[in-house]
């Protein structure tokens, strides 16, 4: 059982989840689903961005994990590394320009 609650669990298709302990056990395909949130934590002001949405226990965990699930699979690494260069989806729903 997970500690902490996740909003898009009961919908999402990533086989790697943060918030899994034993995420390490898991296996990560070129193709899979990349956790939203673990993208979204590389977001510039990701931080801000979560703890306006109430979220930043999230970007916590996010920001703890993101080297040890970068540094076990390359594919989300690539995926992270990419998404440092696009503006933020949590960021259009609550209005944040991105410039």
């Amino acid at each position: 059982m997970y500690t902490i609650n996740c909003d898009r669990f009961d919908r999402c298709s990533a086989n790697v989840c943060p918030l899994d302990p034993e995420w390490h056990k898991r296996k990560h395909l070129n193709g899979d689903r990349v956790c939203f949130y673990l993208i979204e934590a590389q977001k510039a002001n990701a931080k801000a961005l979560f703890d306006t949405c109430g979220r930043g226990y999230l970007y916590s965990v996010m920001h703890e994990l993101t080297p040890a699930i970068s540094a076990r699979h390359n594919t989300i690494k690539r995926t992270l590394e990419l998404a440092k260069k696009t503006g933020s989806r949590m960021g259009k729903k609550i209005g944040v320009r991105h410039e």
